[in-house]
């Protein structure tokens, strides 16, 4: 057994020397004391618990509501594209843009700038050419 880190021969050690310095009255009273703070100890800390939990319980909801709706407007975009088809959802995607769109990969577009930037830095280095009089 072991409290606050100390083995049971150590707390033994600790009420031998309570016992001598306060004599057996005021020992009685003194235990009595410590168990009444023990008491309101625990039923201040399990009251905080409860109103943590309750928050935690307030906010929370919500937000797995609204995690749950999102995965249902997602899962019913999903089965629309599904049976549609992406040729169909491109060409939806083409009316209410008014234009042709492309659908690029991320490495598809990322190639793509990285040719732009390097096209402009090419053209704003000047020409070793133009530089000699």
């Amino acid at each position: 057994m072991s409290i606050l880190g100390m083995g049971s021969l150590e707390i033994l050690v600790v009420l031998l020397l309570a016992f001598i310095i306060l004599g057996p009255e005021r020992m009685v009273d003194v235990a009595r004391k410590l168990g009444k703070l023990t008491r309101e100890l625990r039923r201040m800390t399990n009251e905080v618990t409860v109103m943590v939990q309750e928050e935690v319980d307030r906010v929370k909801d919500p937000i797995i509501r609204e995690g749950k709706e999102l995965e249902s407007r997602v899962t019913s975009v999903t089965s629309e594209l599904n049976v549609n088809g992406p040729e169909e959802a491109k060409s939806e995607a083409e009316d209410a843009a008014d234009g042709p769109v492309s659908f690029k990969s991320a490495k598809q577009a990322k190639a793509e700038k990285r040719q732009t930037e390097k096209a402009e830095a090419e053209e704003e280095t000047p020409r070793e050419t133009e530089r000699r009089p």
